[in-house]
């Protein structure tokens, strides 16, 4: 193969280079009339682009003099396959242009001198050449490829922008992870987008007069930057700009600031105080979520909006002042801010959103106006310390979960506009003593008021058709309930363990009880069952030893045994002092929980009738000593005789094919 001389590549005079194609694009033309030297580098044939490198290249290269354009990926790979063993370069002073990712991937390329003839480099010129520790550049480069240039660059400690530079691309040091020092020339106006993103070295920077906009996630994640001078020319602040910036401890935004996007300090573990500039006017969703640190803020008086999970989880903040000009405050916004203490809430908010107040465990004090028309979901979900609130006469709907587990709170009237009383609202409120429900109310969700063991009585208006499942499950202090002539069902344990309950009537328009609806109501002495009912549930009556009055026709009631309609099935043995019983040959189904504690039942006789045996049917059967499941039964239920410690044997039968 014949090479080309030297002075084949210098006999382009300065003068003829105005007039050639200064492209950085090496073309096919080009490339299929390459001159290839001894290594395997191409070059264009009139010598003044070096257009391609072998991927075998390796140890140091020096370019050939009179070179004038490195074109793009000349040594650079799209992706780092580590082909390249490349680690030093020696590139000429004819070099004028260096194309796009004209290094990238050169991973083992350890230090490079830019010659001051250079006056432009490519976007991703340097992008991943992850052993680079030092570069110069010269003053005369008035472009440096603003995407990528150094991204990847994670060897690099430190380096030098010529005055000349006037902008800093997207991801331009994303992922320079050593990078400890850098000068931002005066000449720069614009910071691009995740422009020094993971630079977890970089410590301290001074951003220049002439910058007017940060990009978003500009300093995402630059853990050990403590301080940072923001020039009064910004602007703008990008979103999650200064997310996860652990170390950053103090700030001062100019007043110059209009806009801060969605979590531009969120994480900022370290951050304490922070004074916001006046021209602000919304705070932006997760803009300051995990500011651990952060104790006090001034937010200024134009903002009208405070975004979703703006304060979340700011467990030092104690105390903040809303302007009157918020109009509204979004979900989450206070999310475990444990230290809160107290807060005043404008007229000008009309809603108090889903889970803004979740767990301020220290949140003592609380001010609603009168322009309050809803409580979201969750909305006060575990404020530990919260022992009066006073709802606003506008509020007409309480969500989910609204104040569970307000374990302070002892009181609470609830605003005659309110029609519905969400699922789980005062689940453990195991304060709450008293509770006036307005007569608007339709429905008491499931689980509104499940632990609330402090609460004695209750009276449920002519309004509510429906006792939601669980609705006062563990309610044990509860002694006496009206339930009114309009509630139409009781769901499934919505009495369980209301254990000081003495009294209670169930009206005539009570079409169903769901299960374990009174279970361990140990202190209730009777109960009537409406004609009305045609519906019980499994394990209604479990733990209730008290006196059954029955007058529906849907239900069989004799000896203290509950059958169905048919007498085919056993629902409850109500009698606990028997110690022997022949069940009916008409019973088919033994019910769930149908001998639930019978602990004075020593004997027993199964039919041959029967083909299933319920859960739990005979849980605690004590004294049971013997029993024999005829070859009818197929099905046996889960637990069917846990706690039946006296049965010493059993045989199941072959036809049995389900044992739970």
């Amino acid at each position: 193969m014949q090479y080309p001389t030297k002075s084949e590549y210098v006999k382009v005079s300065q003068d003829a280079s105005d007039n050639l194609d200064m492209s950085t694009k090496a073309t096919d033309e080009e490339l299929n009339e390459a001159i290839i030297d001894e290594y395997g580098v191409k070059y264009s044939k009139d010598g003044i682009k070096l257009l391609k490198s072998p991927r075998e290249l390796d140890g140091t290269y020096s370019i050939k003099r009179g070179t004038k354009i490195i074109c793009d990926e000349a040594f650079g790979r799209r992706i780092s396959l580590n082909h390249s063993f490349l680690n030093g370069l020696v590139i000429p002073d004819s070099v004028i242009r260096i194309g796009k990712g004209a290094f990238a991937n050169c991973s083992f390329l350890r230090s490079l001198v830019i010659p001051d003839s250079v006056t432009s480099i490519g976007d991703c010129a340097f992008s991943g050449c992850s052993s680079l520790s030092s570069l110069v550049l010269p003053d005369s480069v008035n472009t440096v490829g603003g995407d990528w240039a150094f991204s990847g660059c994670s060897s690099l400690s430190s380096l030098v922008l010529p005055d000349s530079v006037d902008s800093i691309g997207d991801y331009a040091f994303h992922g320079c992870s050593s990078l400890r020092s850098l000068v931002i020339p005066d000449s720069v106006t614009s910071i691009g987008d995740y422009a020094f993103r993971d630079c977890s070295s970089l410590r301290s920077l001074v951003i220049p007069d002439g910058v007017t906009s940060i990009g978003k996630s500009t300093f995402y994640f630059c853990s050990s930057l403590r301080s940072l001078v923001i020039s009064a020319g910004v602007t703008s602040i990008g979103n999650y700009t200064f997310a996860n910036c652990s170390s950053l401890y103090s700030l001062v935004l100019p007043n110059s600031i209009t806009r801060i996007g969605a979590g531009a300090f969120a994480h900022c573990k370290s951050l304490s105080s922070l004074v916001l500039p006046d021209g602000v006017t919304s705070i932006g969703n997760f803009e300051f979520s995990g500011c651990s640190s952060l104790h006090s803020i001034v937010l200024p008086s134009r903002v009208t909006n405070i975004g979703a999970g703006a304060f979340r989880d700011c467990s030092s903040l104690t105390e903040i002042v809303i302007p009157d000009c918020v109009t509204r405050i979004e979900e989450s916004a206070f999310r475990g801010c444990s230290s809160l203490t107290e807060i005043a809430i404008p007229c000008s908010v009309t809603e108090i959103a889903d889970s803004v107040f979740f767990g301020c465990t220290s949140l003592r004090s609380l001010i609603l106006p009168d322009s309050i028309r809803g409580i979201g979901d969750d909305a006060f979900w575990g404020c530990s310390s919260l022992s009066s609130l006073v709802l606003p006469t506008s509020v007409t709907n309480i969500g989910d979960c609204a104040f569970a587990y307000c374990e302070s709170l002892c009181s609470l009237v609830i605003p005659d506009r309110v029609t519905h009383i969400g699922d789980f609202a005062f689940e453990g409120c195991e304060s709450l003593r008293s509770l006036v429900i307005p007569d608007r109310v339709t429905r008491i969700g499931d689980c509104a008021f499940e632990g609330c063991e402090s609460l004695r009585s209750l009276v449920i208006p002519n309004s509510v058709t429906n006792i939601g499942d669980s609705a006062f499950d563990g309610c044990e202090s509860l002694r006496s309930l009206v339930i009114p002539n309009s509630v139409t069902n009781i769901g499934d344990s919505a009495f369980e363990g209301c254990e000081s309950l003495r009294s209670l009537v169930i009206p005539d328009s009570v079409t169903s009880i769901g299960d374990c609806a009174f279970k361990g109501c140990e202190s209730l002495s009777s109960l009537v069952i409406p004609d009305s009912v045609t519906s019980i549930g499994e394990h209604a009556f479990c733990g209730w030893d008290g006196e059954l009055i029955y007058l529906s026709p849907c239900f069989i009631y004799e000896n203290k045994v509950l059958f169905d309609k048919e007498k085919s099935k056993i629902i409850s043995f109500r009698d606990k002092e028997t110690t022997s019983y022949i069940i009916p040959d008409s019973v088919t189904y033994i019910g769930e929980s149908a001998f639930y504690e019978c602990k004075s039942l020593s004997s027993l006789v199964i039919p041959v009738s029967v083909t299933s045996i319920g859960d739990e049917a005979f849980w605690g059967c004590s004294s049971l000593s013997n029993i024999v499941i005829p070859d009818s039964v197929i099905s046996i239920g889960d637990s069917a005789f846990s706690g039946s410690s006296s049965l010493s044997n059993i045989v199941i039968p072959d036809s049995v094919t389900s044992i739970g």
